[in-house]
């Protein structure tokens, strides 16, 4: 029996499911327009048509695209694979003909053995959505706003918008959270908490008191300081009277979505409890089982995000 369970976890391998909500209230009146015209413009491109340039400045010229995809039109679904590469390079697994290709798979990627190669392979996530909610495996240090402003390059729109579903219970109330803390590790004498390219800086001179509280300990600089203290952030917070609940947990999962690490952020209710960031976001962990190469097994995936999608319905 044992034996049986430790080849069963070696085949496979626990993966977080992050749940969204979608919002793009003017690309049309039709809730469900947003996933057929991403529909039709997967099956109206190749790959190669699909290529988004993150920063026209970086030197390493990396892109965002959808390599595969595949729709379930009874249910308006769609699952599919987002690729970060970098064109060019001497030990790139992309080849020109792949781009071509209307779609396709990871296996074909790791399989691929041609010397023409067009770009390289930095990474991928898979994501399912339907006409209201998104399903990735993103890793959580990760935020979503990557795939939001992807699917808007795709649409050469601006209005889809994705929100982390914050978990509200009888026992955790959001309207019962009163608090909360952000913490972010010092870095440099300047302090950045970089926030998808944005920068909060605290004060030299704050730096300046703080290393004045350790004046009596000798040789330790700002290097040795950065290693052992934080900041914090708090918020003190109030739920409006006339606001609803789903509105309310709405603009918390707005504060949550460019949060990288959601590590560094703790909740405290009226009771004082103490309540991690992670705790209140709705995520799923499921097992999946890998190929030999050590590829999450693509269809099992598929089905695990469509129960999550249909779960949220409940």
């Amino acid at each position: 029996m044992l034996a049986e369970e430790l080849m069963k976890e070696k085949n496979n391998k626990s993966v977080t499911l992050r749940a969204f909500s979608i919002r793009c209230s003017k690309l049309s009146s039709n809730k469900s327009d947003y996933i057929e015209k991403l529909k039709e413009k997967l099956e109206n491109t190749v790959v190669n048509d699909r290529r988004m340039r993150l920063s026209q400045q970086d030197p390493k010229k990396e892109e965002d695209l959808i390599s595969y995809y595949n729709t379930n039109n009874e249910k308006n679904i769609l699952f599919g694979t987002m690729l970060r590469i970098t064109p060019g390079g001497d030990v790139a697994h992309i080849t020109n003909e792949l781009f071509k290709n209307k779609s396709f798979t990871i296996d074909e990627l790791v399989n691929t053995k041609h010397d023409n190669y067009a770009a390289v392979y930095r990474g991928h996530y898979y994501f399912c959505m339907d006409d209201k909610h998104l399903i990735t495996n993103l890793p959580t240090n990760k935020t979503i706003t990557r795939l939001q402003t992807y699917v808007n390059f795709l649409l050469s729109s601006e209005d889809f918008e994705l929100t982390p579903i914050i978990i509200s219970s009888p026992e955790n109330k959001l309207s019962d959270l009163k608090r909360i803390t952000v913490k972010n590790p010092f870095t440099d004498t300047l302090k950045k908490n970089r926030t998808e390219n944005k920068s909060i800086r605290i004060d030299k001179n704050l730096f300046e008191i703080v290393k004045g509280l350790f004046k009596d300990t000798q040789n330790l600089d700002d290097v040795d300081l950065s290693q052992i203290i934080s900041a914090e952030l708090i918020l003190k917070l109030t739920k409006p009277r006339r606001m609803s609940e789903e509105e309310y947990q709405r603009l918390y999962g707005a504060y949550l979505k460019p949060i990288s690490d959601i590590d560094n952020i703790s909740f405290k209710d009226k009771n004082g409890k103490q309540i991690k960031g992670k705790d209140v976001l709705k995520t799923k962990n499921v097992d999946i089982e890998i190929t030999e190469t050590g590829e999450l097994v693509e269809p099992q995936l598929n089905q695990e995000m469509i129960k999550f999608l249909n779960e949220l319905k409940e």
